[in-house]
Formats: C-alpha cells, structure tokens, sequence
C-alpha cells in the first residue's frame, strides 16, 4: 500500500471512532462471518460455486444464568449468473435469531438478497470491483411483556424524563404481543485489489428502511413505535508479507436515528502466518475493541484452504464499572466454508494413425 493510501485508511480508522455513542442495533465481533447481514452488496462477492457460514454469539450480563443473550446468524449465498465478462449476480439468503432471557424478547430475520457486481477495470495483477445489493424478507419481534423485568429499547427512548420504563409508566404493554414486518436494506461496496499482496474493501448499508411496528403503544397517544433505520459503514484491509504474513485491519462504524442519535463502532486487527509445505494452513490472533463501550475482545482463527473458523470473547475494559454491576461477558464462534465445483473440460479424442 502507498504511503498516501495508508495515512488515508489509517485517518478513516481514527475518524470513525470520536465521539461515539451506544450501540442500538444487532453487531457481531465476528463481521467476516456474517458479511449478507452487514451489507447486503457482499453477497456472492467472492470466487467459488456458493458458500455457507455462520456466528453463534452467547452473552450474559451480571453473571445470572437467566440474564443471556443467545444470536444464532446463519447465511448461504452464490454468484449465480454471469452478466457478460465484467458482472455478475449474486443471490443469497440469512436467517437471525436475536433473543434475550428477560421475557424472552427475540427479534427473527428471515431474508433474502440478491446483489450486482461490476468490474470496473482490470490489469494483470489488479482488479476494482463496485458491487449493488439489496435485502429483504419478514422481521418479527416477539416478548414476553408480563415479565416486569424487561424494559424495551423503545421504552427507554420514549420514556418520561429519559430515565427508562418506571412502574405503572412509559408505554401501556397492551395487544399483540408478537408482530411481523418487512425488514429491507440497501448497501454498496467497492473492492480493489491492488496486487497479488494487497486488497481492501469499503462500503456502506442502510437497515430497517421499512420500520416495522413493534405493537406497542405510547401512553396517552396512539402512535406506534417504528423500528429506526440503522446505517452502517465499513472497511477492511489486507496484505500478505513475505508470502507469510498476514495482517488484517478492519473497521465497523454504524448509526441509528432514533429519539437520541446513537452511534457505535468497533475496531480490530488480526495477524496471521501461514503453515505447511503448500501454505494451506493459516492460524490467526487478533484483537479488537467496541466503542463507546470500552470492550476489547480477542480473536482466533484457522483456515485451512477454503474453510475459515474463529473464535472471540469479550473483556470489560472499563474501569468505571465494578464486576458486580457491570461485568458482561459474550463469545463468539464463526465459521465458513466456500464450495469451488468447476466443470471439467470436455477433451475430444483423438485417434492417431500408427503409420505416422
């Protein structure tokens, strides 16, 4: 990478990380094995038949076993037709599970994607690639709303005072207890691979652009709730040294309006080596940190040709809070896999004459 091009990424990673607020939105540690749900234009950006993968992350606050956060993602997706020599389509599918102990408050995705993927120019060792895509499928929201120990985000926000859901007020838990929506989202991404030792992405996504009603009602009033919009940038760079080495930056950045803007982020780096006589094997550590929150969370991974695992967990950073009030402790585990089923080329015999 030139050194213009490094101070450039390097001000993105430090620019993106000021002034950041609380996290509203559902965000995995392990974004590389979830790419359909952080940007639907990542799907079918890859080269192979199809590919599979998914994240199981359990978090638990305050050390109480009914206190958990269990997400389950699971994605497949494929470039599925070839649009001339310089595009392509990509189709894809992603099913989430968010689900929290308290009144078992649980958001469901079921969605689908479809993405196009454009090469802009292309030289020997170099490619660009700008790459559309759009989401959509059923979102639905269900709760336990008898539990008293419960307290929606929608509840916090909309609350008297800003003080969250006291006793008797806030919103009247009334009707449906369960709703079902529609869940879009758009996103871009532009890719550059800038030699056979350096690649980086970039992109942006917009979520929840059809806010669907959680079936709760302002006290006093008959508006109902809407899901925010959540936008989301990212970037991730790679290079391969001494045909070794790798690093790994990467870069995650998401908002969400609502009554008080809210932004959160998340920064991280893996290193990596690669092992064996054909450098099939490689083994990764890293480290990354959730911000405003001040958790860091490490990370390990192997990848052996075309399957990819890793693992993190997070670590309270912050001083502020003690173990008793504040401790919270989630992991992650990520895995992928890419299919590559290529036809083999169809030779016609040749039958020789023996006087030649």
């Amino acid at each position: 990478m030139s050194l213009p091009l490094l101070r450039s990424f390097c001000l993105f990673l430090a620019i993106s990380t000021v002034s950041l607020l609380q996290a509203q939105d559902l965000q995995y540690s392990l974004l590389e094995f979830m790419p359909t749900w952080v940007n639907p234009g990542l799907t079918g950006a890859y080269e192979g038949t199809a590919r599979i993968g998914g994240v199981y992350r359990d978090q638990r606050l305050n050390n109480l076993s009914t206190d958990t956060y269990q997400t389950p993602g699971f994605y497949v997706d494929a470039p599925l037709l070839m649009l001339g020599k310089k595009a392509w389509l990509g189709v894809g599918g992603t099913f989430i599970s968010d689900k929290a102990g308290f009144g078992d408050l649980q958001a469901t995705y079921a969605l689908a994607s479809a993405s196009y993927h454009r090469i802009l120019d292309q030289g020997r060792d170099s490619r660009t690639v700008l790459s559309a895509g759009l989401s959509g499928g059923v979102l639905n929201r269900s709760a336990d709303l008898s539990s008293n120990n419960i307290i929606l985000a929608e509840e916090q926000e909309i609350s008297v005072g800003g003080a969250g859901l006291s006793q008797g007020g806030g919103l009247e838990r009334m009707g449906n207890f369960s709703s079902t929506g529609i869940d879009l989202s758009i996103g871009v991404s532009l890719a550059r691979q800038l030699d056979k030792e350096r690649n980086f992405r970039v992109g942006v996504s917009a979520r929840h652009l059809i806010p669907s009603d959680v079936e709760l009602l302002a006290a006093g009033t008959s508006d109902k709730v809407k899901r925010s919009v959540a936008v989301t940038l990212h970037g991730a760079y790679r290079q391969l040294i001494d045909d070794k080495y790798l690093i790994e930056p990467a870069v995650f950045v998401q908002t969400t309006q609502n009554a008080n803007t809210a932004t959160a982020a998340q920064v991280q780096s893996m290193v990596g080596m690669y092992m064996g006589e054909e450098s099939d094997k490689l083994i990764k550590v890293g480290l990354g940190v959730r911000l405003p929150s001040r958790f860091v969370y490490p990370m390990v991974g192997f990848d052996y040709k075309d399957f990819k695992v890793a693992a993190s967990f997070d670590i309270n950073a912050n001083s502020l809070q003690s173990n008793a009030d504040g401790f919270q402790q989630g992991f992650e585990i990520g895995v992928q896999y890419i299919f590559k089923i290529y036809k083999e080329p169809k030779v016609e015999r040749v039958i020789l004459c023996p006087q030649i």
